[in-house]
């Protein structure tokens, strides 16, 4: 996750775990990122 900030606005960004994690070949981690995945995406909605 990224944060930048300059006065009077902030702008937030992330990779996403599931496009990252299958880059790495393993399907293990298949329900790690999914979980990883939603819990950014409730970070970042509630901005």
């Amino acid at each position: 996750m990224q944060v930048l900030a300059e006065p009077g606005k902030v702008e937030v960004a992330a990779f996403d775990p599931i496009v990252v994690m299958s880059s790495v070949g393993n399907p293990k981690l298949t329900d790690v990122a999914q979980e990883v995945q939603a819990k950014l995406k409730a970070v970042i909605d509630s901005l």
